[in-house]
């Protein structure tokens, strides 16, 4: 097709691409101008022992630990715990819709974001995940430390009563009692370990959202897109149009053509 033609159909079909990109225009905008506004709130946590003033230092991993607990997000009971809050007042399936959660390369942040079209229910949402994401983890923690505890002590029973038996005095057990007092050592310091670990993996609050505010929203950009679409779509319907119509009046060039030559025959 030549540029000629090509302009030709553009100027015939003008009111089809003109119609076209009204309609459209017209639709996104009332889609785009109905929408009610998203308001958006954030709360921050942290892995680490901030009371200490150590937020963390990354070489004992506490940027994987976040990332850990933002992955805990995909369990159920996380939201459930927040509903269990008697600040929520919201449902698990809300929460897991509404709130998002992100973290960053060598990071020990997680920050979580809710979207809402009410504010104050924006704010209260991500403060209930933040607060059951919380509850979680240290539940987690203390449970996970309760059981090694338990387990260091019944060891610890056995060793100490190993010593005991033994003479303090007698040389041919001398060795075996310098091996199970070094093992009572250790144990004592894995269990000081333990707890130190649990205090610096633990998650806490840094920030809970106060008041959320309004996301910014692409409405213009929206409508110009409409109504580009509507126009290439109106151009797309005139070039169809434009190629029905010759093919439908180059069938009917052929006929007077068709109809000699048969009565010729």
């Amino acid at each position: 097709m030549s540029l000629s033609e090509f302009i030709s159909v553009i100027w015939w079909s003008k009111w089809i691409i003109l119609l076209t990109a009204i309609v459209t225009t017209i639709f996104v905008a009332s889609v785009t101008l109905g929408k009610p506004a998203e308001y958006e709130a954030g709360a921050v946590l942290v892995v680490g022992n901030l009371s200490s003033g150590k937020a963390l230092g990354l070489s004992t991993g506490e940027d994987k630990m976040a990332a850990n607990y933002a992955d805990l997000l995909n369990i159920e009971e996380v939201f459930q715990r927040s509903v269990d809050n008697p600040n929520a007042g919201v449902t698990p399936e809300l929460l897991r819709a509404h709130v998002s959660v992100s973290t960053a390369n060598e990071s020990p942040y997680i920050k979580l974001t809710a979207s809402d079209t009410d504010a104050a229910a924006t704010v209260e949402e991500v403060n209930a995940v933040a607060n059951g994401l919380v509850a979680y983890v240290t539940e987690m923690q203390d449970k996970n430390l309760q059981n090694g505890r338990q387990a260091i002590q019944q060891q610890l029973t056995q060793v100490e009563s190993e010593i005991n038996t033994i003479g303090a005095g007698d040389p041919k057990q001398q060795g075996r009692l310098e091996a199970l007092t070094a093992v009572r050592v250790s144990l004592i310091k894995q269990n000081e370990q333990n707890m130190a670990d649990t205090t610096y993996s633990r998650l806490s609050v840094v920030s809970l959202a106060k008041t959320a505010v309004i996301q910014p929203t692409q409405k213009m950009r929206n409508i110009l897109l409409g109504l580009l679409v509507g126009a290439m779509a109106g151009l797309t319907v005139g070039f169809i149009y434009d190629s029905v119509i010759n093919a439908l009046n180059y069938e009917t060039e052929l006929e007077p053509i068709s109809h000699a030559a048969d009565s010729h025959r």
